[in-house]
């Protein structure tokens, strides 16, 4: 007969979804952008305010997770449209931990469609640095300036 000794129950799952359209919010291609600087003070279209939602601090203007040994899954998507006719034309999103985590996702000139879609998963340990300093995520433009007009922000740990 096994024992329940050794149980562990598990996490429980928290998450925040939020949503916000009608933006005319420009990445470039000189500096990246803070994504919680540029959205904390933009009312969502719906979803909870970054203001009110604990996967935010707003001092540090950084991602904060829960602190405890449970990974944390990001997924992050933008419609918007490159100006001037960019040819070669992509985002970077930036995730800086000890180690920074570098997404890249390019859009061909064939492409109409300025669509970008970034997941990334954050490996938590309990008093790690994601958990105690935070994360800071950045976006910047490649081949011409992006003008975001909606964003979805998924987080669940």
């Amino acid at each position: 007969m096994a024992s329940d000794l050794n149980y562990v129950p598990p996490q429980p799952r928290r998450k925040s979804e939020t949503y916000w359209s009608g933006l005319s919010l420009s990445v470039t291609t000189a500096t990246p952008l803070n994504l919680v600087t540029a959205l904390k003070a933009i009312t969502p279209t719906s979803g909870t305010s970054l203001t009110n939602n604990p996967f935010f601090n707003l001092t540090t203007d950084k991602l904060a997770v829960y602190n405890e040994n449970l990974s944390a899954t990001i997924k992050i998507s933008f419609v918007g449209a490159f100006t001037g006719g960019a040819t070669n034309r992509g985002l970077i999103n930036t995730y800086t931990l000890t180690q920074s985590d570098v997404l890249v996702a390019n859009r061909p000139v064939t492409n109409p469609n300025d669509y970008f879609t970034f997941i990334e998963i954050i490996a938590v340990d309990q008093n790690g640095f994601a958990a105690t300093d935070g994360v800071t995520t950045t976006l910047q433009a490649v081949g011409g300036n992006y003008v975001i007009s909606s964003v979805k922000l998924v987080i669940e740990q």
